[in-house]
């Protein structure tokens, strides 16, 4: 059997609204005995360390924002890392981190798939990490007693409550779909499913490259809840073989929620507060919140959780933040300086100044993971996926020919249908902790049991485009 080795496309698709959130339980299975704390954190540290990399590879002096989802782009590279053989599967193990890894050794699917099973039902009592952050044992800080209300911040209608009913939603889906002919593995397609959730379809690139396209691009659309309409946008080459793409939605209600009318146009200022200033709508809260001040980073967090408080958005401030002084901090966030910082959070008072914004970025991520080490996968003669097919060999296995990343993401001051909220009175002066984020700054969604990150990087100006 003859096998087109051109173009494999890795495609990997993201959405997010982040201004409500919902939780919907899934079916536990047994937990397998390859699956162990130690193999589960290598996994998780993998996906973090990757982030950390691919961030300063496509760092740049005109980018607004180079949000991604380690989440997604992980799964995609793991998925890869089942149909590899030899040097390709070792140059992705090297990616990974995950060299002690070798060969086929289950533990790290296994492993993947558990932290997978726990991310999507986050109401466990239990899970395999064993570990949350500080803040998570800790009561609800007293709030101070504030002074009469200033110009700056002011008194508030409650905001009705929401439904019992409104928890966070997650949602991971991934799929290959191959040319007709091109995948013969019952043996590994059982595996991508039960582990990786993922579905295998044929299409015809060949002959129907359009058609191919538009299954791909609804694939999209259905998984992301229409957050995202195309990740495909130009002609597929009838020389492809392959497209494995990745879609994760996550949709999430704050616990507690930003000031009811509170928001407004206020300076932001994308390279210090000594350069030029631009115009963003900022949300304004005052509560109790996750926070630490790292000396060793020169640096601040403050966390926002979100309902059930399994998952929370962390916003990481460098003192004096300007863009050289932020992407240096992003390449000291290796997984355990991230993991770190966010244990050693306690709960503090404090009030708030956040942008609203909505990123949208996308990303050809083939160069960045070139220089990270990744080659032979974009050879032809060179790439190794021939556990596709029980016929195939090293000589006739596809190549990859791009790897395409988008992103949704949307912060507001919604998501206040769950539960009755209190409005706040902020005072400038009583609150213990001043948290003003107006210049830039990195944001880390994460999933506090699995350590797994949905969203992460760096903002520079959350302006409108």
């Amino acid at each position: 059997m003859l096998f087109l080795r051109k173009l494999v496309i890795v495609t990997i698709v993201v959405a997010v609204a982040l201004t409500e959130a919902q939780h919907k339980g899934r079916p536990y299975e047994t937990r397998s005995k390859f699956v162990t704390k130690d193999a589960a954190r290598d996994v998780s540290d993998a996906l973090v360390n990757l982030a950390r990399n691919i961030s300063v590879q496509i760092r740049s002096k005109e980018s607004k924002s180079e949000i991604i989802s380690p989440l997604s782009i992980g799964s995609s590279m793991l998925l890869l890392l089942r149909a590899s053989r030899g040097s390709t599967r070792q140059e992705l193990l090297r990616l990974l981190g995950l060299e002690k890894y070798k060969r086929n050794d289950p533990k790290v699917p296994r492993n993947f798939g558990q932290l997978i099973e726990e991310l999507l039902d986050d109401v466990r009592s239990k899970n395999v990490l064993e570990s949350e952050p500080q803040w998570k044992e800790e009561s609800k800080c007293i709030s101070p007693e504030y002074a009469d209300d200033d110009d700056e911040y002011e008194e508030y209608d409650d905001i009705d409550g929401a439904s019992e009913q409104d928890v966070n939603i997650i949602r991971l889906a991934n799929a290959i779909f191959v040319q007709n002919g091109t995948y013969d593995n019952e043996k590994l397609e059982v595996r991508v499913r039960r582990i990786y959730r993922s579905k295998i379809d044929n299409v015809d690139f060949f002959n129907s490259p359009d058609e191919s396209k538009a299954v791909i691009n609804q694939w999209v659309d259905q998984n992301t809840n229409g957050r995202i309409k195309e990740i495909i946008t130009d002609q597929l080459s009838r020389d492809t073989t392959m497209v494995v793409a990745n879609a994760m939605y996550f949709k999430a209600f704050w616990e507690d929620v930003f000031t009811a009318g509170a928001t407004k146009p206020r300076k932001f200022f994308p390279n210090g507060e000594s350069e030029e200033s631009v115009e963003v709508d900022m949300m304004s809260h005052g509560g109790c919140f996750p926070y630490y001040a790292s000396k060793e980073l020169d640096a601040r967090i403050l966390g926002f959780p979100y309902k059930n408080k399994t998952t929370a958005m962390y916003i990481i401030l460098p003192n004096k933040s300007n863009r050289k002084i932020l992407q240096d901090l992003v390449g000291k966030l290796d997984a355990n300086t991230l993991d770190e910082l966010i244990s050693n959070t306690t709960m503090r008072t404090a009030s708030v100044l956040f942008p609203k914004m909505h990123i949208t970025n996308s990303f050809e991520l083939k160069s960045a993971l070139r220089m990270l080490g990744l080659s032979s996968m974009f050879i032809q003669g060179r790439s190794n996926f021939s556990l596709l097919n029980t016929n195939m060999t090293s000589a006739n296995s596809p190549t990859v020919g791009g790897v395409l990343h988008k992103v949704d993401l949307e912060v507001n001051e919604e998501g206040t249908e769950g539960g009755a909220v209190t409005a706040t009175l902020m005072d400038r002066s009583l609150p213990s902790i001043n948290f003003r984020v107006i210049t830039p700054f990195v944001l880390a969604i994460r999933h506090d049991a699995t350590k797994l990150l949905l969203f992460y990087g760096s903002v520079y100006d959350p302006s409108s485009e």
